[in-house]
């Protein structure tokens, strides 16, 4: 069985501040650790590169001012004040349509949490407590289909991260467009098999149903949230404003700072700025960026739940993935 390449991340890679992978901290007010943490987050860094760089044109566009080079604003403080609040506005557009993709990824991941429970509690329930063989079957397909989806829209799904699958199963899968969907397939062909068999009977299958469908619509949820990005008009446009305001922004406060310009200048960009570059993560939430959804390791406690609550051992490789990272490390 080959691993993925976030099973292999060494700790001392994980804790780089540009490796990318999500960044665990404590929504509580943490305000000096937090700052003095900002550089694990390779957002804010990407931030601070475009910062330094409108400091540079802000420092040659200053000196040329102070040498009496004629570079006239009309109403210059009034023109950079309209184009600041037009920027605000852009970018606060942006960041709540990137955030609210994010957010709704997480509620469908959320729902596949729940949902793996739902199913693991009911085989728990419904299958024989001496069926380990088919209880164990149940747990790995659960875990398969979790961990599955996160390297699915990671572009990362191979059909041997599914380990609950026979030989046959997984070359079944590899031949197929959408390896998960036979992992659903199967599935509900253990829910049918078992009324046929008479270990299930209608109204327990009913019971199952909505728990067994509760995966392929999660997965075509996050699907539409990863290939339907944010129009194009409407990222390029606030991209457009936020250069203007660069561009802008040191003649602006040259008649009134001086040289201070700089530096209040950069300080205007980079707030500006960071929330273009928080907006470009937000926008795909599955990705491995800082500030992504920690999928895989959702779908890590999902198998490894769903083991714990058939009451069965697993199979094949441990999770390395500590189940309570410690505070400002950076998961997956």
């Amino acid at each position: 069985m080959t691993t993925s390449r976030y099973d292999a991340l060494p700790v001392e890679v994980a804790n780089h501040p540009r490796s990318h992978v999500m960044i665990r901290y404590e929504p509580q007010p943490r305000w000096l650790p937090d700052i003095v943490r900002l550089p694990l987050s390779y957002a804010l860094v990407r931030a601070l590169r475009g910062t330094f760089g409108m400091g540079v044109y802000a420092g040659l566009l200053v000196y040329l001012l102070e040498m009496q080079v004629r570079i006239e604003l009309p109403h210059g403080a009034l023109a950079f004040s309209a184009l600041g609040g037009v920027v605000s506005l852009a970018l606060a557009f942006r960041v709540n349509n990137a955030y609210a993709r994010w957010w709704e990824a997480r509620q469908h991941w959320g729902l596949l949490v729940n949902h793996s429970r739902n199913l693991a509690a009911l085989g728990r329930t419904l299958w024989r407590p001496d069926d380990e063989p088919g209880r164990r079957r149940l747990a790995g397909l659960i875990g398969d289909f979790a961990v599955g989806l996160s390297l699915h829209l990671r572009g990362e799904l191979t059909p041997a991260e599914l380990p609950s699958l026979s030989d046959a199963e997984r070359e079944a899968a590899g031949a197929r467009e959408h390896p998960l969907s036979l992992v659903s397939q199967l599935l509900w062909a253990e829910a049918e098999r078992r009324r046929a068999e008479g270990l299930l009977d209608t109204a327990q299958l009913l019971t199952l149903q909505p728990h067994l469908r509760a995966p392929l619509d999660v997965l075509g949820a996050c699907e539409r949230i990863r290939s339907t990005p944010i129009p194009f008009a409407v990222t390029s446009a606030a991209r457009l404003f936020l250069l203007l305001f660069a561009l802008f922004v040191p003649i602006g406060l040259h008649g009134e700072f001086s040289w201070a310009a700089i530096p209040i200048g950069m300080a205007a960009y980079f707030a500006v700025a960071v929330m273009d570059v928080l907006a470009a993560e937000l926008e795909n939430p599955f990705g491995i960026d800082c500030n992504d959804l920690p999928t895989r390791s959702i779908g890590e406690m999902i198998r490894r739940q769903a083991h714990e609550i058939l009451g069965v051992e697993r199979e094949g490789p441990a999770d390395t993935q500590p189940t309570k990272p410690a505070l400002y490390s950076k998961i997956r």
